[in-house]
């Protein structure tokens, strides 16, 4: 994971005057917009289960889980479900035994979870797509090293675009918006796949 101060000397060429602190708050701002329109922070999450309740998605630190991409137990590809279509089909899930072997679905009970239906022990491999904590203080190495200068764009534009400030410049900070705007634009349409892959965790849970 990269500082987000780093990204401070890629902002401040397009807004000399202001702070610190306000330049930061844009940059986190703008990756955030830039993971969630062009879904290339991708990670993976193993998780070993009893199958019993829901697992938690373990996320690289300063991100969350944005939306889970795929989800397999033990080699099988599993189907994802909505809580109120699985309630219709199969309206005894909650109390089911736990089995092995038998997962077809999976779902995302509570935000950054899943759990596998009919409920199953293994090893739950999930794909997933994360963006940056709304105070995070790290990035993902990537956003620098290959799109820093797209996210100071947008950054700087945040920063110029500051209603009443002294170091507001709506007109440069509109061109840079929308230049920001463009790279998004033609990021997400390419549906270019992401080079950033965490490293396998697996974690036991006992009930």
């Amino acid at each position: 994971m990269r500082d987000i101060e780093d990204f401070i000397r890629l902002v401040q060429p397009r807004a000399v005057a202001a702070p610190e602190p306000t330049i930061i708050r844009n940059v986190r701002d703008a990756a955030i917009e830039f993971c969630e329109r062009t879904r290339l922070w991708r990670e993976t999450d193993t998780i070993v289960t009893t199958g019993a309740d829901a697992e938690p998605i373990s996320c690289p630190s300063d991100g969350i889980v944005m939306a889970i991409e795929n989800c397999s137990i033990d080699g099988t590809k599993l189907a994802p479900i909505s809580i109120a279509d699985l309630d219709r089909r199969r309206p005894g899930w909650r109390t089911e035994d736990v089995g092995s072997g038998g997962g077809r679905w999976y779902i995302a009970p509570e935000f950054g979870s899943v759990q596998v239906i009919p409920r199953s022990s293994g090893t739950i491999l999930v794909e997933f797509i994360a963006k940056p904590k709304p105070d995070a203080l790290t990035l993902p190495d990537f956003l620098f090293d290959l799109y820093g200068r797209e996210i100071a764009d947008g950054a700087a534009a945040g920063v110029l675009l500051t209603p009443g400030a002294d170091f507001s410049n709506p007109n440069f900070g509109a061109l840079l918006q929308a230049k920001f705007t463009a790279k998004l634009d033609r990021f997400s349409s390419a549906g270019l796949k992401g080079q950033q892959r965490g490293p396998t965790r697996v974690r036991a849970s006992f009930f």
